[in-house]
């Protein structure tokens, strides 16, 4: 996979270059300004551009939205570095979709986390690396494939995945290969406990006996291990069941109501996944990274909701649920109030932080000509989570655990059709 790295800094560009070659296994190309980022993009194809914001010649941002503008560049994936905290650059940079924002200094663990993931996807995207079907979705007309050591895990995943198509099972690498030769399906999840025909062997020989290549996923695989490399795509080893529903939210066609949007709007909840962490990073500096298990912890919860309306069909409504304890930490962060936050700079926090969110979703889907409009941020407290269930089929929600912070957040949707005027 080939990176542009754009920092003035030639000791950042040397680290960032050591990092994402050895661990990631990158081509990286140098330089050490806007113009010159423009003139290389300009040239030769890039799967990732790290940007820093502070640049000579034209800044981080300019750079960023000459790249939004070209056809070629449109949709490439930017991650951003820099200690930048005014809100109008943030709600710019959030505006323009980068992919993710990278505190200096720079740590190997955050930057091969955030990075891995964007290149696995990138990897597995039409015109890529690997000859993926980008397109594969778990449906009730198209199964899938687990291939899993373990009773456990299989059983879980089967239970969660099942309810949207049939799921084949194998506990072994041999087996898997065997059942594909048969009947071979368009997705395929590969885990751990494969006996003797190991994954990379079992990966290999389905790509290459494969007329259609199916999407290859790999569980429990961090995007930066060397492992990684031979799957399309990752996703955690999940054993909480709306958990692992987030984490195939990708790879499955959604019933009912949820199942147009989907087919309208592509990706639309990755989105929303993606703006949390852009914001949360950018405007708080902390972290937000997809957590495996993450209730909301009975403390009071502030809840901002935004209501959709999608291609004039569709009606969206997203719910940012916050922990009254990390609400408060995330106020003083942003209004520099002394602590302890009262309840209305709460909700204020709560409500900016939704907004911007919301913000990112109404940009993603006009860069798709998708007609859409988006309601002010409604914000509440609760004393406790708020009931909203996500466990019917036009639901969804993903979990959130902060660097630093004991507390969790939940982002969730309900989609509906909406009503003939």
């Amino acid at each position: 996979m080939r990176v542009l790295v754009c920092d003035d800094d030639p000791a950042a560009r040397f680290v960032a270059k050591r990092w994402l070659g050895g661990s990631l296994g990158c081509t990286v190309t140098e330089c050490e300004d806007g113009v010159e980022a423009l003139a290389l993009l300009a040239e030769q194809p890039f799967d990732l551009a790290l940007i820093d914001l502070d640049l000579p010649g034209l800044n981080g941002v300019e750079v960023v939205e000459a790249i939004r503008t070209t056809d070629a560049t449109r949709d490439l994936p930017i991650v951003i570095q820099s200690q930048e905290r005014r809100e109008d650059i943030v709600r710019r940079l959030v505006a323009l979709g980068v992919s993710a924002y990278l505190l200096k200094p720079l740590l190997k663990r955050t930057v091969l986390s955030r990075i891995g993931p964007l290149l696995a996807a990138r990897r597995a995207a039409p015109g890529g690396s690997v000859r993926a079907r980008r397109d594969a979705r778990l449906a009730p007309g198209s199964p899938a494939m687990l291939v899993d050591g373990d009773d456990n895990f299989r059983h879980t995943f089967t239970s969660v995945a099942g309810h949207y198509g049939p799921v084949v099972t194998a506990t072994s690498g041999a087996e898997a290969l065997a059942h594909f030769r048969r009947s071979p399906v368009d997705i395929i999840f590969i885990g751990t406990g494969l006996g003797m025909l190991g994954a990379e062997t079992l990966v290999r020989k389905i790509r290459d006996e494969a007329k259609s290549p199916p999407l290859i996923v790999g569980v429990g695989v961090g995007a930066a291990d060397p492992g990684a490399a031979i799957f399309d795509t990752t996703i955690p080893r999940l054993f909480v069941t709306d958990a692992l529903a987030a984490a195939l939210g990708p790879f499955v066609r959604p019933a009912g109501q949820a199942a147009g949007l989907d087919d309208v709007a592509p990706q639309y909840r990755e989105c929303l996944s993606s703006a949390v962490t852009q914001v949360f990073g950018m405007m708080a500096g902390v972290d937000a990274v997809a957590a495996e298990d993450a209730p909301l912890d009975g403390s009071p919860v502030f809840a901002a909701t935004v209501d959709f309306t999608i291609d004039s069909r569709f009606e969206l409504h997203v719910e940012l649920a916050l922990p009254g304890p990390l609400a408060d930490e995330i106020s003083q962060r942003l209004m520099a109030c002394d602590p302890p936050a009262d309840d209305e700079t709460c909700q204020a926090t709560a409500g900016e932080l939704m907004n911007m969110i919301s913000g990112r979703l109404t940009t993603w889907l006009k860069g798709r000509e998708l007609a859409n409009t988006c309601s002010l941020p409604q914000v509440r407290k609760s004393e406790s989570d708020l009931p909203f269930d996500t466990s019917g089929r036009n639901d969804f929600s993903f979990r959130f655990h902060l660097a630093d912070f004991a507390q969790h957040l939940v982002l969730r949707g309900r989609v509906a059709t909406k009503d003939p005027a």
